[in-house]
């Protein structure tokens, strides 16, 4: 029969620790053991949304012995030697039980307990009411409470006042079986009264009847990533700031030259709004399509060498006018030195234009003039 795997990558035991493994994966492995801690004497029914399959398995003498269907199609468990993967083969064989497991059974189980409790990532087995059984030391070094303190604690004592009812919610959620899993970032306090950001991946535990019983829960600690991204986010609103100040039209586009970013001048200059440009070829903005292609091997390509030189363009607003525009483009390169994109500076000197005619003009009667009072 046509065979389909999933196989799920388990990390080897590192001396006295493991190795840190994705949360979707902390998920699927753990649900196994998430049965067999509560003992359960019934068959239990699983879905896992990250092995992208449905399958039931049944603890015998507080160890899972048996996988003995799935749907649509029949489930077995392998566990391969030596022990760092496990996988779900979906086959079209009748209902069976699979027990060629290599080593004792007890022994695989405490296999699967030293994973629960070994990895970085907390864990954590919550009942309906949303206390929090079973613990990990993760989870009780990342809170700083004891397994028995936080068996008496709720999910929502060591969140956020201001992340509580969005946690609460999308827990009811879960436990009346409107979602089947669920992943949030909130902002958690320690029991010394420090505060993280946690990113919670929680995923609902059914029996066989498609009931929620209990629920898994992964926490991990993503105060670092929160801080860059604060880092990153006021970079950003500096550079939009001295973008947006800058009082001559400024256009920022990526290495194809289509249009990320304008300041308001560019509004002022060319009467386009920013709907009107966004990820549109900056030659909308040239009066000639030659003195775009021109440029774009000059200037704007990531292999030209840098021009500071200023240069005057014939550029065309909105509504099909013209005017002459004196500019100026860089490279815009990020911390490793790759061109990410170019900003084009460009100011209306039409007015100038015409000053500098006029003049010229003036000069020239002045000439003449003068010329002809010589000849009389």
């Amino acid at each position: 029969a046509l065979v389909r795997r999933y196989l799920v990558k388990v990390p080897r035991l590192q001396g006295d620790r493991i190795e840190k493994i994705d949360a979707s994966i902390v998920l699927g492995l753990i649900l196994i053991v998430a049965l067999s801690m509560l003992g359960q004497n019934s068959a239990g029914i699983a879905k896992s949304n990250y092995l992208e399959s449905e399958y039931a398995f049944r603890p015998v003498s507080n160890f899972v012995s048996t996988i003995f269907y799935s749907t649509p199609e029949q489930a077995e468990i392998l566990f391969n030697e030596p022990f760092n993967s496990f996988g779900i083969e979906n086959t079209n064989n009748n209902i069976n039980t699979y027990e060629k497991i290599t080593g004792s059974l007890p022994n695989q189980e405490d296999r699967f307990r030293v994973i629960f409790e070994r990895s970085a990532s907390g864990i954590a087995l919550v009942n309906l009411d949303g206390y929090l059984k079973v613990t990990n030391s993760a989870v009780q070094k990342m809170l700083g409470y004891s397994a028995d303190e936080l068996s008496n604690m709720v999910f929502t004592d060591f969140t956020h006042p201001d992340d509580v009812n969005k946690n609460w919610l999308l827990q009811q959620e879960l436990v009346t079986g409107k979602r089947d899993h669920y992943k949030m970032e909130k902002r958690c306090f320690r029991k010394n009264g420090e505060m993280f950001w946690g990113s919670v991946n929680v995923s609902a535990i059914r029996n066989d009847d498609g009931i929620v019983h209990s629920i898994i829960g992964v926490l991990e600690d993503i105060t670092e990533r929160k801080s860059i991204e604060n880092e990153l986010e006021k970079s950003t609103a500096q550079f939009k700031a001295i973008f947006n100040s800058i009082s001559d039209a400024a256009v920022f586009v990526g290495t194809n030259r289509h249009i990320n970013m304008i300041n308001p001048a560019v509004s002022r200059q060319f009467g386009y709004s920013y709907e009107d440009l966004q990820g549109k070829s900056a030659e909308v903005l040239y009066a000639n399509v030659e003195d775009y292609q021109i440029l774009g091997h000059s200037r704007f390509n990531v292999d030209a060498n840098f021009n500071s030189k200023l240069f005057e363009m014939t550029y065309r607003r909105k509504d099909g006018t013209h005017f002459i525009g004196e500019s100026q483009g860089t490279k815009v390169e990020d911390e490793h030195g790759n061109v990410i994109g170019f900003i084009g500076i460009i100011r209306d000197i039409s007015e100038r234009k015409k000053t500098e005619e006029r003049l010229r003009l003036s000069q020239k009667i002045f000439e003449d003039t003068a010329k002809a009072i010589l000849v009389t």
